[in-house]
Order: C-alpha cells, then structure tokens, then sequence
C-alpha cells in the first residue's frame, strides 16, 4: 500500500503555528480588555460612592476644606475614569484587530486542510481501486485454477 503524501505538509504547519500565535495574542486582548473594563467599572463605583459620601457631608453639616477635598477628589476621580475610557477603547480596538487577524489565520489553514482532506480522499480511492483490481485478478485466477486453466 503506497503511503499518503502531503506536498503541503510544510506550509499547513506554519499556518497551524500561526494560527496558535494570533489564538495567544488573542487571549491577551482578551485578558487585557477585561482587565481594563474591569478598572474603570472600579473608577465608576469609586466615583460614585464619593458623590453619596459628598452628599451625606452636605446633609450633615460639613467643613469647607473636607468639601474641598471631596470635590477635588470627585474630579481627579473623573479625569481617571475619562483617561480608562480611552484604555478601555484602545484595549477593545485591540481586540477586535487580534480577532480579526485569528479569524483569517484560520481560515487560511482551513483551506488548505480542505486541500488535504480532498487528497487524501482522492488517496484512499485510488488504493482502494489498486485493491480492487488485485482481488479480481485473484479471483479470476483462482477460477481459472478451478477450472483446470492455465492464466
């Protein structure tokens, strides 16, 4: 039986090695954009727990300077979150370019595994035609041998 050979072989390994790399690459943009939403969902609950803080001063008599701390506080707290905003949409851009790049990575070797299939299928019925003629030459010889003829 003639063993299958593959004359893409090579090339459909590099696909599958950078098909991990962008399936790696992907993964940390995905770590990394979670991370960063992650952050700014804290900014926002910081903020905001510093309003109602800034509030219940307001209702319970206060002093200017603990006001002006709040306030001061409350706007470096939304310069941060407006700053993360921006981490956060570069980080999701990211992504969305590593996702894209795994998509087409995979279907470049998706082609050719295609190619692959298709051959191998072609293989398997060429073998399967060389089996075939052999057991009919076999068995002809064979009646013939029963027969008392010589092939």
């Amino acid at each position: 039986m003639k063993k299958f050979y593959f004359k893409l072989e090579a090339p459909l390994k590099v696909k599958k090695i950078n098909e991990d790399l962008c399936k790696q690459k992907l993964a940390e943009a995905i770590t990394l954009k979670l991370k960063e939403e992650n952050r700014l969902n804290f900014l926002m609950s910081t903020e905001a727990k510093a309003r109602d803080d800034l509030k219940d001063k307001l209702w319970n008599s206060a002093r200017v300077e603990d006001l002006c701390r709040f306030i001061t506080y409350i706007c470096d707290l939304n310069s941060n979150i407006q700053l993360q905003i921006s981490a956060v949409n570069n980080a999701a851009r990211e992504y969305d370019r590593c996702r894209f790049n795994y998509i087409e990575t995979r279907k470049e070797r998706q082609v050719i595994e295609k190619v692959k299939e298709k051959q191998f299928a072609a293989h398997l019925k060429e073998i399967n035609s060389e089996e075939q003629k052999i057991s009919d030459e076999s068995g002809i010889a064979r009646e013939m041998f029963r027969k008392g003829e010589t092939p």
